[in-house]
């Protein structure tokens, strides 16, 4: 499973920042979480092991943030997101569901000389609908 390196730039303005992170941190498909602290008045602790907190002494602003955190990113794969996101368990259920099947097609490629016939197609109503992934998941 590849994992993702989550890059949040924060002034901690966001009802919804510390809550983000937290559930940012719960899925196994993340592996670490780049908070660029861009409020050093309105400073938070974050006690959470993924998280890497990174604490400017003055507002950098949010793109140069973005760039910060790619270049410390670990992980390939890479996620930005916003503080004033409100991330809904389901869709971090459905992301990971997404992957796993993107994940078990390609091993069952590699693994599989009958696999290669299979073919997965998905419409974006599909991507949104938990029954319709498993039900693909299931045919892999």
């Amino acid at each position: 499973m590849e994992k993702f390196s989550v890059i949040i730039p924060t002034m901690w303005k966001s009802e919804y920042a510390e809550e983000l992170i937290k559930r940012f941190s719960e899925s196994d498909y993340v592996g670490e979480i780049i908070i660029i602290d861009n409020a050093p008045e309105l400073r938070k602790e974050i006690n959470i092991s993924k998280v890497i907190h990174i604490k400017e002494t003055e507002n950098t602003f949010v793109n140069p943030s973005w760039n910060k955190g790619v270049t410390l990113a670990k992980y390939n794969n890479i996620t930005i997101a916003n503080d004033d996101m409100e991330l809904i368990m389901q869709q971090i259920h459905d992301a990971e569901l997404a992957m796993a099947i993107d994940e078990s097609y390609t091993t069952s490629l590699e693994t599989s000389n009958t696999a290669s016939n299979i073919t997965v197609e998905s419409t974006p109503s599909q991507a949104n609908d938990p029954d319709d992934l498993a039900t693909i998941l299931e045919q892999i």
